[in-house]
């Protein structure tokens, strides 16, 4: 196999610290918008079981009290 004679393209300059730093706050924010869109995605989900429980104890306490 013979060796590549053209530029090399791997080569990067290194990043600054100041950039690394951005680039770590920007993921560590997206990260938690990431963890509190899912707690609240949770939390919404237990709030509308636990109405749904609610509304249907209270229907069957409604129909126990309905007059025969």
């Amino acid at each position: 196999m013979r060796e590549w004679d053209g530029d090399e393209r791997r080569a990067q300059p290194p990043i600054s610290e100041e950039l690394m730093e951005q680039i770590a706050e920007r993921a560590a924010k997206r990260v938690m918008d990431n963890v509190y869109r899912e707690v609240g995605k949770s939390l919404m989900t237990k709030i509308v079981w636990a109405a749904g429980v609610l509304g249907v104890a209270i229907a069957m306490w409604v129909s126990g009290k309905a007059p025969q």
